[in-house]
């Protein structure tokens, strides 16, 4: 039997090279047929540590191996200052170089130890926190800033936030993409933005608010000598753009399920302000209307109603 030197291909029963590495200690039996050796011993072929996306992307542009890659319909492109994507492709991490045009299925939306580094050089961020891409999302279009990457803002910025893993160096990360979830420092902190349906919804919320009044009529009058009158308070809503709502359910429907209308009163000599509970038998149509005996009041009394929502 003759024997060659040089790289001898290694074969998995008998037909397949054999791409992948055998566990830790492995006894590997080999048969050498003049050629090329064989291996009917079981591989390691695990993927515990990573998920990949299977299906085939494009590459927009040419992409270097070892970097966080975005996309459009357009295809894929390497993340960086300017480039821009849409948050409804997930972020990936491309294992191996893909030229422009083509197209390849070595992409993760999991992997390990990643640099971030290959992304924008010389980065150092905070070990053992997340880093984002950082930049400004318009619709579905997520522009990158100059930083590219960073941690957390511990402060309102303008900018939004992608998060891409866990530090476990200042520059290195278990790489989490998949599909992105856009986060941005606001009046709750730094925490997840509304967008899409939800932020219009919001936004027709705070629109329908801002210059929205309340109105309370009273059935018999504004003034009473204590004592001698009965009178039912009702309360109405104006909201910004028209319309007029008298019941409960339509300021459900219109400011959410949570809204409420909230009653107040105050003594003139007290000085301060009471609340009407919910409970409260005065109180008649889901809390839209309140009913004031002779017997509730003996001294002059102002009341009040506001319309509360929830956060």
């Amino acid at each position: 039997m003759e024997s060659t030197t040089g790289a001898i291909s290694v074969y998995r029963y008998g037909t397949t090279t054999l791409t992948t590495q055998f566990s830790a200690n492995s006894t590997i039996p080999l048969i050498y047929d003049g050629t090329a050796w064989y291996v009917n011993g079981a591989t390691n072929t695990d993927t515990y540590d990573r998920v990949r996306h299977s299906n085939a992307i494009t590459a927009a542009a040419a992409i270097s191996a070892s970097r966080i890659i975005v996309g459009t319909s357009a295809g894929y492109r390497m993340a960086a200052a300017g480039v821009a994507f849409d948050i409804g492709y997930p972020v990936l991490w491309a294992t191996a170089a893909i030229a422009a045009n083509a197209t390849a299925t070595t992409a993760y939306s999991s992997y390990p130890s990643c640099t971030l580094r290959n992304n924008k050089s010389g980065i150092t961020l905070t070990k053992g926190s997340s880093a984002y891409l950082v930049g400004t999302l318009a619709g579905s279009t997520f522009t990158i800033g100059t930083a590219v990457l960073a941690n957390a803002p511990s402060s309102a910025d303008g900018l939004q936030y992608v998060p891409v893993g866990v530090l476990y160096s200042t520059y290195q990360v278990y790489f989490e993409g998949g599909m992105p979830t856009v986060w941005e420092y606001g009046a709750n902190g730094f925490a997840p933005m509304e967008v899409g349906a939800a932020a219009d919804a919001a936004q027709a919320l705070e629109t329908a608010l801002d210059g929205a009044h309340l109105v309370i009529s009273s059935s018999n009058g504004q003034l009473f000598k204590n004592g001698s009158e009965s009178t039912v308070l009702q309360v109405a809503v104006f909201p910004n753009g028209g319309g007029r709502i008298d019941t409960m359910a339509g300021g459900r429907a219109r400011f959410g399920a949570g809204a409420y209308v909230e009653w107040r009163w105050k003594h003139e000599d007290s000085g301060t302000w009471g609340t009407v509970v919910s409970t409260d038998p005065h109180l008649g149509q889901d809390g839209m209307q309140l009913t004031v005996t002779p017997s509730d009041v003996d001294t002059k009394t102002t009341f009040e109603a506001s319309l509360v929502i929830p956060d």
